[in-house]
């Protein structure tokens, strides 16, 4: 089988091609922003500085009353 050989011009622009983007591809990457912090070693990604424990009482349950105006909420709700 006869395969025609490639052009040396080409690979040097291959290659060149290939390192500029790897070099703009590093320039472009963001960091997080400074109220997230990001935990390895439980591969979780914390914003705001609090965890689940810190928000939520995992031994109480709390009772939460809705109250509405209209008698026709279900409707309401269900139109939207």
């Amino acid at each position: 089988m006869y395969r025609t050989p490639i052009p040396r011009f080409m690979k040097i622009k291959a290659l060149v091609f290939l390192m500029c983007s790897a070099v703009f591809n590093h320039l472009s990457a963001q960091s997080l922003p400074d109220h997230w912090t990001l935990d390895e070693q439980n591969h979780r990604l914390i914003i705001g500085g609090a965890t689940d424990s810190d928000i939520f009482e995992t031994t109480t349950i709390h009772q939460m009353d809705i109250e509405f105006s209209q008698s026709n909420w279900w409707s309401l709700l269900g139109a939207n």
